[in-house]
């Protein structure tokens, strides 16, 4: 399996925005959802790359406080980071 850069920052964060970056994406589409500590979807979005993703997020309605998990999927292969949101 490849390795693959992901990184999600500020961390924490205040829950209005967040960036994501990743790279040796192997897909033309890429997904990313942020899931929050019950298990429910709280964005999910896809998006069109060419080996690598630069981005910014900012949430219609600033997260909650708590720990969030931001996952990126590239075809198969899912990769998870750690959000901390602190107000």
């Amino acid at each position: 399996m490849e390795t693959q850069e992901f990184a999600v920052y500020p961390n924490p964060s205040n829950g209005e925005l967040i960036n994501i970056q990743a790279s040796d994406l192997n897909s033309e589409m890429v997904s990313i959802r942020v899931i929050d500590a019950m298990g429910k979807v709280v964005f999910n979005q896809s998006f069109a790359v060419e080996g690598v993703l630069n981005t910014s997020v900012a949430f219609e309605k600033s997260l909650s406080a708590g720990i969030y998990m931001v996952e990126i999927s590239d075809n198969d292969v899912v990769k998870t980071e750690r959000l901390i949101i602190q107000k």
